[in-house]
């Protein structure tokens, strides 16, 4: 009986964190999408959300793939220096590219029944 009650316990612990994980991971990238619509090539918000990503991109990378933190660090590079150098083409490709990363983030950590096998 206690190890009934202790495997229940403990996966209920790992439901839970699964959960919590999806929706702060959901909050989170939500958050970047909207504030990465708003950059601009005219003022220093591409500075200012570079400087919000290293905030959270630790916390990203806890449950988060490498490969998509990797690509938004690259994008946002790009973005900085299309900025810098005043470079208007291809901004909003840069941008939407970051975007669908994000995107791309929120789909990997849902939970769902195929991510969960």
């Amino acid at each position: 009986m206690k190890a009934f009650i202790i495997s229940t316990v403990a996966l209920t612990l790992i439901l839970f964190l699964a959960v919590f994980n999806s929706i702060f991971i959901y909050n989170v990238t939500n958050s970047l999408i909207e504030d990465a619509q708003g950059l601009s090539i005219d003022n220093n918000s591409v500075s200012e959300y570079a400087e919000r990503w290293e905030d959270l991109q630790p916390l990203i990378k806890i449950s988060s793939s490498h490969k998509e933190t990797h690509r938004i660090d690259e994008v946002i590079g790009v973005l900085k220096a299309k900025t810098e150098h005043q470079i208007s083409s291809g901004f909003e490709e840069e941008k939407s590219l970051l975007i669908e990363y994000l995107i791309q983030i929120q789909e990997d950590e849902k939970v769902t029944f195929d991510s969960i096998i």
